[in-house]
């Protein structure tokens, strides 16, 4: 049985859930997120979605004993503006001690890179991969644009879908699946 626990209910954890739901690439999908409205509200969704997609898949509330926990929690960059180093890794790092020890932790908070490198220094008993940045690595090689101006346009392109993180994802989860 393959699980993940998804941490952070906000605009890429709750379409990474569907994702997720729709791929069926788990066989049990654990939600959390401290709102606990928005977290009721994401499982109400997810009950539903199931019933006409794929009711195979086990959803709970709660973090629990999962193969990989995914964190999105964090708050978001405000227009025009830089994203919140100090907040979201405070939130990150939160998350991740509710993961336990021995663990893969995919994070999707950004800024990525800056909070996984530090992350990475803290516990060495887990195993901290950062997501979400394929989709702008492609696009910063193919255009030759430097990466200020590739987080525009990827801004601008990607919008509030989060095709390119959650696309990344599921692709990660599929081959940690394949791989057990």
């Amino acid at each position: 049985m393959f699980s993940v626990s998804v941490i952070g209910l906000g605009r890429v954890g709750s379409v990474l859930c569907s994702s997720i739901l729709l791929s069926g690439v788990v066989d049990k999908l654990y939600i959390y997120d401290k709102n606990i409205d928005i977290m009721l509200g994401n499982y109400e969704d997810l009950m539903d979605m199931s019933f006409f997609v794929n009711g195979s898949i086990d959803i709970e509330i709660g973090v629990g004993e999962s193969d990989v926990y995914v964190i999105t929690a964090g708050k978001p960059r405000k227009a025009g503006g830089k994203f919140d180093y100090k907040t979201n890794f405070k939130i990150v790092k939160e998350c991740v001690e509710l993961c336990g020890k021995n663990k893969t932790i995919l994070v999707a908070t950004n800024p990525v890179d800056e909070i996984c490198r530090k992350l990475k220094g803290m516990y060495d008993d887990r195993t901290i991969i950062p997501v979400g940045k394929l989709l702008d690595s492609e696009r910063e090689f193919r255009t030759g644009r430097d990466s200020e101006d590739v987080a525009n346009y990827i801004l601008r392109t990607k919008g509030y879908t989060n095709f390119g993180c959650v696309g990344e994802i599921i692709t990660i989860l599929k081959i940690m699946k394949a791989l057990r």
